[in-house]
């Protein structure tokens, strides 16, 4: 019994206060850039190695006074040779260094951002909204960037070093690395630009008026007057062992929801008592008094949005190694996730508290509490429930085909007769699922 439209769901990650682990994440982030970097200092590296025994060829040995005015930093700084091939190569093993060095630093600085940001929410539920927009704008800005010079530095930092060590080079594959960084880049933006697209909820339920069940309605409005809120303008009856309150759009066989919506189940409705349902509504309703439906309906497009980068991220390295580039998306992105989904539980469950507070004032204390006890019965029978009406299901098919190839047949039936007979006693009940 919860907050319909509310995806946080790590409430067991961790106890308030608790920090998140950043060791792992930075490494991960830092990973690609410091290889590149090595890969950069290598080639240079080379060619300083290779300069100079062209020079020592040439000149005899040189002293270290002299190397350092002959090195490659200082030639290659020249006007009339920047232009040359060793120059030139060298000079963009340098560039590859600098970027190597920026996109480290700032997927570090957007991992630091984004723990900050996750403390600050824990620790100030007021602002969890905003700074979870502010982050994931943040992120998604900062790690396109990333993504982009880190997929074109891994192409050159390869190029370089087939240049240098083999004195040539695979344009198709090279071309290829480039390609796939830039689509699993592209698909980790898409990902994000998700949290503009309307959140989609759909219920294999029926919408009951105040017309067709007009007892339930009045109870409803009843409740909500006594909570101080605005009642549901729908009220969904499905089979799933849950309630909730929401509003988000909601869509049904035959319509959708706006606005205020409260979900119930009919077979928590057949084991509740009168005063068990109140309390129920009045735990419900306390969500719309709290605004927590309104903090969802903004919260999960941010959280939905999160997740999808997440995973185009994750995909796009598990479908193609060779998009490794987006490798610092993963920890930015997933420390993100997990940040705010842990405040975002917190929250949460201080609400819930807040809500069975609430029923308990309505309803009294005993009937919140024995609510609570057949509400989370009957989300821990239902699987079985549902696996034996399959299985019951099956039997029933498999006899009644039976049943019809022996009467086009002219066969003696009368043993799948007894059969069929048995098929129309009622589905087992639930209490008798142990």
């Amino acid at each position: 019994m919860a907050e319909g439209a509310s995806p946080a769901k790590g409430e067991a990650q961790g106890e308030s206060g608790a920090r998140l682990p950043w060791l792992g994440p930075a490494v991960m982030v830092l990973i690609l850039p410091v290889a590149l970097l090595v890969g950069a200092w290598v080639v240079e590296a080379r060619m300083n190695a290779v300069w100079r025994d062209l020079v020592e060829a040439r000149y005899g040995r040189l002293t270290a006074e002299e190397w350092e005015l002959v090195r490659l930093e200082s030639i290659c700084d020249q006007p009339e040779v920047r232009g040359e091939d060793f120059c030139s190569h060298f000079n963009l093993a340098e560039l590859s260094q600098l970027a190597s060095v920026l996109t480290g630093a700032g997927g570090v600085a957007l991992l630091a951002f984004v723990a900050w940001a996750g403390g600050a929410a824990r620790r100030d539920h007021h602002r969890l909204l905003g700074l979870f927009r502010l982050s994931l704008v943040l992120a998604a800005l900062g790690l396109v960037g990333i993504l982009l010079v880190q997929s074109g530095n891994l192409v050159l930092v390869l190029y370089l070093l087939e240049v240098v060590f083999i004195e040539g080079f695979h344009p198709f594959i090279l071309f290829g690395i480039g390609l796939s960084g830039l689509v699993a880049t592209l698909a980790v933006g898409a990902g994000v630009l998700s949290v503009f697209q309307p959140v989609k909820v759909s219920e294999l339920a029926v919408a009951v008026t105040p017309e067709d069940e007009p007892v339930l309605w009045e109870l409803a409005r009843e409740v909500a007057r006594e909570v101080g809120t605005e009642p549901p303008r729908t009220i969904l009856l499905g089979a799933e062992p849950n309630c909730y309150v929401t509003e988000v759009p909601v869509s049904y066989p035959g319509g959708q929801s706006h606005g205020r919506l409260l979900y119930l189940s009919l077979l928590l409705l057949a084991m509740l008592e009168r005063d068990e349902l109140r309390a129920v509504l009045a735990h419900e309703f306390a969500h719309f008094q709290g605004e927590d439906t309104a903090f969802s309906r903004r919260f999960y497009p941010l959280y939905r949005g999160a997740l999808q980068a997440l995973g185009n991220a994750v995909g796009s390295l598990e479908e193609n190694p060779r998009s490794i580039a987006v490798l610092p998306a993963i920890p930015v992105l997933g420390y993100a996730v997990a940040a705010f989904e842990v405040a975002a539980a917190e929250r949460s469950r201080q609400r819930e508290l807040v809500a069975d507070r609430t029923a308990a004032q309505v309803a009294g204390p005993l009937a919140i509490a024995t609510a609570l006890v057949k509400v989370h019965l009957a989300g821990y029978v239902w699987p079985a429930y549902l696996r034996r009406l399959r299985q019951w299901n099956t039997q029933y098919l498999a006899a009644r085909r039976r049943w019809e190839v022996a009467t086009e047949s002219g066969e003696d039936f009368s043993e799948l007769a007894e059969i069929a007979e048995t098929m129309n006693e009622p589905v087992p009940r639930m209490s008798a699922i142990t």
